[in-house]
């Protein structure tokens, strides 16, 4: 919420009205305060009237965030058969019987030699791939893994290596990996399949279940890069789902985790202030890829994280489920939404760690950090933001339903939305950045504090602003429902706006100026902090004072010669109406309804205002017999 305006008369042209009635006398007439003769300006009273900047808007392509070294891997690690394969029964498997390549010893079978090695039955131990540089491969078909309170390790352990890594579950087969109780119990460290120092890819259309018991265990740890290709895989932990310190990418998989911290997520940071600058720098440190992939994720922390980029392209088909910290409070407000965990989308920044101190480290490549979506379904649930990025979001596509506990999008520079459906049905407030750039998207909004919010307190002689130029954009809040520290610009769509009917809030607010460039505009709510659009508009605007505030319900609509222009029906009550429409025309006669009431004028100047302003003078255009005319 914004401070209040110290509101002042300008007065910046007198306006003549044209004031009809369809009978001589009018039923259950409103009287207004003051003279009937007296002009009344646009702008009186009403904090309008200066000419505000026309906004050059910064736009985005998610392809400047497409990596393609991320996105295409080599073709090789997605092969779910080897040559020559080494058959292993876990279920009777001892010193004796190991086959050349492998060890067995104290319940630990470990892979000696580079080859493929299907395992089936079930092995109370654990399977280590030894540190070698040769590529291995493993075949779960079938198989169960469990070690034991005696052998609190990794369940399933690839040693440091440059060459492949792969883990394929085979197709048809249902997989069980887990640890103990007792799996680094102290260190935190524990997980129940980690690829130390190496790359690790997962494949095969099976099933993979993954439970870590571990005091704090993950399921799947991996220090470089975790390739997932058309994997069915369930992760219960009691840390983390699933990690890798450098890069994540999904594919064509199915992927349910419920953890008692994060979700999935990449760890890119380090304690050498070299290193993390290195980190920041490349474009694929810290980068989360998912294409065609369902995600179900269930977290006591963040859902779905990345440190550097979070690039989603999914299909209609392809549901990312995410529920953070419980899920979205039944009460939202600002002592509640500053202060707790889980987000459900997250960029956190690249981490330089300092004994017990992390700072954050800025991109230092031009485009920043920034969670891209190019399409797909999204549920979210958080508890926290719903959406949060530390430069960018970034929305070319997809549909979005998401609720939170505090902000629905945040991001500290931009969020730029082109094409998308948005709906928020619950969140403390819509979307805030420093930047908000809507581009015929369809955008839903119902909050308890702002809607639509440019700001950053970190920020200074920076240029904040608001651009909306198509779609269809409705914003219910119970603060201001378009804010913006420096300017708001409307160029095109429909924007339907409900603010509040107190005095401390209003449906448009801005710092700098309201333009309307083109587009269709209805903005309602409480008429002691009104600001009306810039007097350099090209769009035509009608003000509306009401006398007393009138329910949430009360329809809006606008009629010319031949019928209806424009409805809206606002879902709170309010006292003051602006409506903006391209198709308004100079000299020409208009009524706008307010419930069964009728206000009517001739647009002889580019505003017209009816009503009573806030010093109890106006006009009106009032007309309680109005008959809608009949479309011709």
């Amino acid at each position: 919420m914004k401070k209040l305006f110290t509101l002042f008369a300008i007065l910046m042209m007198s306006l003549v009205f044209a004031l009809t009635a369809c009978q001589p006398e009018m039923a259950n007439p409103i009287t207004p305060q003051g003279p009937q003769s007296a002009p009344f300006a646009p702008w009186d009273e009403l904090d309008g009237g200066r000419s505000a900047n026309e906004i050059t808007a910064q736009s985005f392509n998610d392809s400047d965030y497409f990596e393609t070294t991320v996105a295409n891997p080599d073709e090789s690690l997605k092969a779910v058969t080897g040559a020559d394969p080494v058959n292993i029964d876990l279920s009777t498997l001892s010193a004796s019987t190991a086959p050349d390549g492998t060890e067995f010893a104290n319940g630990v079978l470990t892979i000696t030699a580079g080859g493929t090695y299907v395992l089936s039955g079930t092995l109370n131990g654990a399977v280590e791939v030894a540190k070698i540089e040769e590529d291995v491969h493993v075949i779960l078909n079938g198989a169960t893994i469990s070690t034991t309170p005696a052998l609190p390790i990794a369940a399933l352990v690839f040693k440091e290596t440059s060459a492949k890594r792969i883990l394929t579950v085979a197709q048809g087969t249902v997989n069980n990996v887990s640890d103990s109780t007792g799996n680094d119990i102290l260190s935190g460290d524990g997980a129940v399949i980690q690829a130390k120092r190496c790359a690790l890819s997962i494949n095969g259309s099976g099933t993979l279940n993954v439970t870590a018991n571990g005091a704090s265990s993950t399921g799947i740890k991996v220090k470089k890069t975790l390739n997932v290709f058309n994997t069915n895989i369930n992760v219960n932990a009691t840390n983390n789902g699933i990690t890798s310190d450098e890069r994540i990418a999904l594919f064509d998989a199915n992927v349910i985790v419920n953890a008692l911290n994060d979700g999935v997520k990449t760890t890119t940071q380090s304690d050498v202030y070299a290193d993390a600058m290195a980190y920041a720098q490349d474009k694929t440190a810290g980068y989360v890829y998912v294409k065609n992939t369902s995600l179900n994720v269930t977290s006591k922390d963040n859902g779905l994280s990345a440190n550097a980029c979070l690039f989603i392209d999914n299909t209609n088909s392809n549901l990312i489920k995410v529920k953070t910290n419980n899920g979205t409070p039944t009460t939202i407000d600002k002592a509640t939404s500053d202060t707790v965990d889980g987000k459900t989308l997250n960029i956190s920044g690249i981490k330089f760690i300092n004994g017990t101190v992390e700072t954050d480290v800025n991109a230092t490549y031009p485009r920043g950090y920034a969670i891209v979506i190019k399409g797909g379904k999204f549920s979210l649930n958080s508890n926290s933001d719903a959406i949060s990025s530390r430069d960018h979001i970034i929305i070319t596509g997809g549909e979005i339903t998401a609720t939170s506990g505090n902000d629905a999008f945040s991001a500290d520079r931009f969020i730029y939305v082109s094409g998308a459906k948005i709906s928020v049905p619950r969140a403390y407030e819509g979307m805030e950045s420093a930047n908000v750039v809507l581009k015929n998207a369809d955008v839903n909004l119902n909050v308890t504090n702002d809607g639509i919010n440019a700001n950053n307190d970190n920020f200074t002689g920076y240029d904040f602003y608001v651009y909306i130029d198509g779609g269809v954009v409705t914003v219910n809040a119970l603060g201001d429902a378009i804010d913006s520290n420096d300017n708001i610009q409307i160029k095109g769509g429909n924007v339907n706006v409900c603010g509040p009917s107190d005095a401390s809030n209003s449906a448009l607010n801005s710092e700098s100026g309201i333009l309307f460039s083109g587009g269709n505009v209805c903005a309602v709510g409480g008429k002691g902090m009104v600001q009306l659009p810039a007097s350099n508009s090209s769009v035509r605007y009608l003000s509306l004072a009401l006398p007393v505030a009138v329910t949430g319900g009360t329809a809006i609509t606008v009629y010319d010669d031949n019928g209806v222009l424009y409805t809206f029906t606002p879902l709170q009550s309010y006292q003051s109406v602006i409506v903006a429409l391209s198709a308004f025309e100079a000299n020409k006669t208009y009524t706008m309804t307010v419930g069964s009431v009728a206000y009517t004028a001739t647009f002889t100047s580019n505003g017209i205002a009816l009503g009573m302003n806030k010093m109890g003078k106006g006009n009106y255009g009032l007309n309680t017999q109005f008959t809608p005319p009949t479309a011709q």
